[in-house]
């Protein structure tokens, strides 16, 4: 990077944008983050209709967790349970305020 602000910038944009979805390479390497441009389009609810699994160690499959009406807006859950701070830190908002885990 050209200097500090842009590393930060970059690191911001990766760091909002990756996602939970442990897989193994072909060479047996174990990733932990997933950068997956469709799903991230997806907003974000506490209690989702859909789960984003690894199949096959490079194939991302959303799995409808319960029946949704056809036309509905179809969320995902993001990072699961993290304190209000860093979740804010990451994703720019805080949902449910009052259901958020405060720092000690």
């Amino acid at each position: 990077c050209a200097d500090a602000q842009a590393f930060i910038q970059a690191f911001a944009l990766v760091h909002s944008r990756a996602m939970h979805a442990p897989s193994k390479d072909s060479n047996g390497i174990s990733w932990k983050l997933a950068l997956l441009p469709l799903a991230d389009m997806l907003n974000h609810s506490s209690q989702p209709p859909v789960v984003l699994e690894v199949e096959e160690g490079r194939q991302v499959v959303g799995r409808m967790l319960r029946d949704a009406p056809a036309g509905a807006e179809v969320f995902q859950q993001y990072q699961g349970a993290a304190t209000a701070q860093a979740f804010f830190a990451t994703y720019g908002f805080i949902e449910n305020v009052a259901e958020s885990t405060p720092t000690e």
